[in-house]
């Protein structure tokens, strides 16, 4: 028998549904295949599939995020956190990076079940610093990038859960990774960073 990979597209944070909605199409027909509402009404501000496909976390304004069964379309998990989600990014190994507002969370999981396991404060003496995009490294387990809304792009090792620490751990960069940064001071951009991507050559 021939085994059919699901592909879908996901649409959220719709400003003509007021934000709060998921849409899921079929990526190659573009039929509609289901619609979610939020009913708190909190607009979606970032989404992220699992490696496998089949969960889908969502953050937005709520202070917690979300975790879908992307292809029954309910909710497996809820995690609550004190601010609202800027950016979500799964690894290879279905752990889960957040940025929010002045910290970076990291979330291990067993089946459907989501866990913090890391929290990583980025606080600035004179203003709230948003974390508006968080990648994890393609080529190198464990290596996490977030960029902030203070100009700085900044690098963390995460050991794998379950191993459990109180905080992430600064990166010192090497040679490999290409830029000027040390262990105390991100690299920093001319401005707020809202779009980071990272390529393996």
């Amino acid at each position: 028998s021939t085994v059919r990979e699901l592909r879908a597209l996901v649409v959220g944070g719709v400003p003509n549904d007021g934000g709060n909605s998921l849409r899921f199409y079929d990526a190659e027909s573009g039929q509609l295949l289901h619609d979610i509402i939020f009913a708190d009404g909190s607009a979606v501000n970032t989404i992220a599939f699992s490696p496998d496909g089949k969960h889908l976390a969502v953050g937005g304004e709520s202070p917690e995020i979300v975790v879908i069964d992307a292809q029954r379309y309910f909710i497996v998990d809820k995690e609550a956190q004190d601010s609202s989600t800027f950016s979500l990014d799964f690894d290879a190994d279905s752990t889960l990076a957040a940025g929010t507002v002045d910290s970076v969370l990291v979330y291990g999981h067993s089946d459907n079940e989501y866990e913090k396991y890391f929290e990583q404060e980025i606080a600035d003496p004179d203003y709230t610093v948003r974390i508006n995009k968080i990648v994890w490294s393609p080529t190198e387990a464990g290596l996490l990038f977030a960029g902030s809304s203070d100009g700085h792009v900044r690098a963390f090792r995460v050991p794998s859960p379950p191993t459990m620490a109180p905080t992430l751990t600064p990166v010192t960069p090497s040679p490999t990774h290409h830029h000027e940064s040390d262990a105390a001071t991100p690299f920093a951009a001319s401005a707020a960073v809202g779009l980071l991507a990272l390529v393996a050559f």
